[in-house]
């Protein structure tokens, strides 16, 4: 892969901008972040931007949540007819400023001329009374560019956590009432379409089948009727109770193949210091044995996974990021792979220190963009990425 230059988004908010994703539409990036407050007593998420780069430069962050609560963690994508697609966390819940604050419900929006208007914000879930809940990560498109998500809620700790999957049609946002992953429950979710039309969600949750303990063990189930019902569970690796995994991502690449892969605590703790990855040429029937894609990757702390894309090539492309309280080096990575066969490890963009959200994406060409918030760099914010495979 050979990447552009890194440029700099100028990002005129107050505080710090970061968690930068990103989508291109009509081939120029735009990018969402949210900004850190950073003048009161504790340091604070307060909103969501997006910045669009058009022939003239980039334009002025436009603010789209607008909301007297926590906005954060950005997810943005285009679909299959351009329109531009971004939903976000926020918390509705004790929304008491603090440092450590989590989103409690997921919030949406899409843009049909490219970034320049956006419609009003919808709520897709509030998980006002649960327990727990962990907001999605990626879109998937069925081929009425329909987008689809999927998200984990727990009522309490009696029961177990409920994948739930909602797609929004014209009527808006629908589903969340049958639970994916079966009567054992699952969280972590992630979801793909296949180019025939077959959805998958990839999900973590013990596996039951044996004696020995268990904890997050990587699953993938399918669906025929966007998301009526599902198949049930399939394991593709049991991690044991020793070596749980986290963060699971899946993509389909072409001629039906699936990729699967996800972060790994190879120390026992739920602290990940590994990348595993597993491959199905046949959308998800057989899968090749889960393989370490960084067996030779020193960390001193531990890493974050950010996300996965499918380049022009149908290889799959990740970053993630080396974090840790001990230490003031914050590089990210890059890694491609073909079927069973991957690259090495290396650094991306020359980052020493980078934000622990890394934005991914493709574009119709079949190039690779990023954008990361990177604090190595004079001067320090977001900056983006263009990389063509080789």
């Amino acid at each position: 892969m050979t990447w552009e230059t890194p440029e700099q988004v100028p990002v005129d908010v107050d505080g710090i901008a970061t968690h930068a994703d990103v989508a291109i539409h009509d081939g120029e990036p735009v990018i969402a972040f949210h900004q850190v407050d950073t003048t009161g007593t504790f340091v604070t998420i307060q909103d969501v931007y997006v910045v669009r780069r058009t022939a003239s430069g980039w334009t002025e962050p436009v603010n789209l949540s607008q909301s007297d609560t926590p906005s954060m963690n950005p997810t943005l994508a285009a679909g299959p007819d351009g329109t531009l697609h971004l939903m976000w966390g926020e918390r509705l819940q004790d929304a008491t400023p603090r440092p450590d604050v989590v989103p409690d419900a997921v919030y949406y929006t899409q843009s049909t001329d490219g970034g320049q208007t956006w419609q009003p914000a919808e709520e897709v879930f509030a998980s006002r009374s649960d327990d727990f809940f962990a907001a999605p990560r990626s879109f998937a498109f069925d081929d009425e560019g329909h987008p689809h998500i999927v998200l984990t809620s727990q009522e309490n700790e009696e029961t177990p956590p409920q994948i739930r999957h909602f797609v929004r049609n014209t009527s808006g946002w629908t589903g969340g009432k049958t639970p994916i992953g079966g009567q054992g429950g699952g969280f972590g979710p992630d979801i793909a379409f296949s180019e025939t039309g077959v959805l998958s969600v990839t999900y973590l949750a013990p596996d039951t089948t044996r004696e020995e303990r268990d904890r997050n063990s990587v699953f993938v189930t399918h669906s025929e009727d966007n998301g009526q019902t599902w198949s049930e569970g399939v394991l593709v690796d049991r991690s044991g109770y020793s070596e749980p995994a986290q963060t699971p991502f899946i993509r389909y690449g072409t001629n039906d193949q699936l990729y699967i892969v996800w972060a790994k605590s190879l120390n026992g703790d739920l602290s990940a210091d590994a990348i595993f990855g597993s491959c199905s040429p046949n959308g998800g029937t057989e899968w090749t044995e889960a393989k370490n894609l960084t067996p030779s990757f020193s960390i001193d702390g531990f890493l974050t996974f950010s996300s996965v894309a499918i380049d022009g090539t149908g290889a799959a492309n990740l970053v993630f990021q080396k974090s840790g309280f001990s230490t003031t080096s914050f590089p990210a990575f890059y890694l491609r792979g073909s079927g069973e066969t991957w690259t090495s490890t290396e650094n991306l963009l020359d980052a020493d220190g980078a934000s622990q959200h890394i934005g991914l994406t493709t574009d119709e060409t079949g190039d690779v963009h990023v954008s990361l918030r990177m604090i190595d760099r004079d001067p320090e914010g977001i900056y983006y990425s263009r990389g063509t495979v080789e």
